[in-house]
């Protein structure tokens, strides 16, 4: 059995080339029970996040599916390469019976309405007000390191993370609190007083406020200055089954050195929404599919890509609503 990552022709953003295949352990008899110029029988099923397919009666292969694997079906061959005749479709699941009303259809009222989620739906909650010199470092570890608490400082006015410009340091210098999101989540970043200093060259200095879903995939936005250009940008990075890690974007112009940031999932869909300081309507940037793993981190930090580059932060209050949240050491 191997993988196909499929492509998107001209429109594809994975850098794969279209016949891309990568071999998986082998999870099911040495030979396929394959008939030989004879109908088949084959069943792809998922139950929450495994796939397994049997071919002829026999199970011969499973694995976990990726957090942004849509779960869509379908059927692909190469034409150039092989004959394939298929017949006998059959789609079952648990799916609705009937349409629920107009007003509750995912369509109706656009993916803004599909963002707000109702506080009784996310009973488990987690504020950090970081003003007035506010910041427990028992509740929070640092990222990407014990290092980055040389940069990461309680003030007054909230949290403080420098990156000093022309001085040697990481790359990145963070905080995420030692907690673990199940299911559905709305969490917000209110943030003041961010200074970038351009870099001479690579991918720029500013704010990151992320989310980890597991290994291979990370999402959220950056606010962040390029060596010409500025931008609030949504961003999701994967890694594909070959090993490779691939980076997604979209981009607003806007850079605005305060305001509020929220990332919200509902079902497998993360949807990247900002707002002005202290304000409550929020604006939708993207959404993006990216299935329904535990948030291992909420990460927020300061990036500074060269020695030249430099950013200033402030972090006002962070704020958690989760189906579930569980601590972590």
């Amino acid at each position: 059995m191997k993988i196909h990552w499929l492509t998107d022709g001209r429109y594809d953003r994975t850098g794969l080339s279209a016949g891309n295949v990568t071999a998986e352990p082998n999870r099911g008899p040495p030979e396929l029970p394959l008939l030989p110029r004879a109908w088949n029988s084959v069943r792809v099923q998922v139950a929450g996040d495994t796939l397994t397919i049997v071919l002829n009666g026999e199970p011969v292969f499973e694995r976990t599916i990726e957090p942004t694997n849509q779960r869509q079906f379908g059927l692909f061959h190469y034409v150039n390469e092989s004959n394939v005749r298929v017949r006998n479709v059959r789609y079952r699941g648990d799916w609705p019976k009937t349409l629920p009303p107009v007003e509750e259809q995912e369509l109706a009222g656009g993916p803004e309405r599909m963002a707000e989620i109702p506080a009784a739906e996310l009973p488990a909650r987690a504020d950090f007000d970081f003003t007035g010199g506010q910041f427990d470092p028992q509740a929070f570890a640092y990222h990407w390191n014990a290092q980055a608490a040389n940069y990461v400082h309680p003030s007054d006015q909230g949290l403080r993370i420098t990156m000093p410009a022309g001085e040697s340091k990481p790359q990145v210098a963070g905080v995420h609190p030692r907690l673990r999101l199940v299911g559905d989540f709305v969490v917000t970043l209110d943030y003041a007083n961010l200074v970038t200093v351009p870099p001479q060259e690579s991918w720029g200095s500013g704010l990151s406020f992320k989310v980890q879903l597991d290994n291979s995939y990370e999402a959220g936005f950056e606010v962040r200055q390029w060596q010409k250009s500025t931008a609030t940008t949504a961003m999701w990075q994967i890694r594909t089954p070959l090993g490779e890690h691939v980076y997604y974007s979209e981009n607003d112009g806007a850079f605005p050195p305060s305001g509020r940031l929220r990332l919200v999932r509902r079902g497998g869909v993360l949807y990247f929404l900002t707002a002005d300081t202290g304000g409550e309507e929020f604006r939708l940037l993207t959404q993006r599919p990216v299935g329904t793993s535990d948030v291992k981190a909420v990460n927020v930090q300061a990036d500074s890509s060269d020695q030249a580059a430099g950013a200033d932060v402030t972090l006002k209050h962070l704020s958690i609503r989760a189906s579930q949240i569980l601590p972590v050491k």
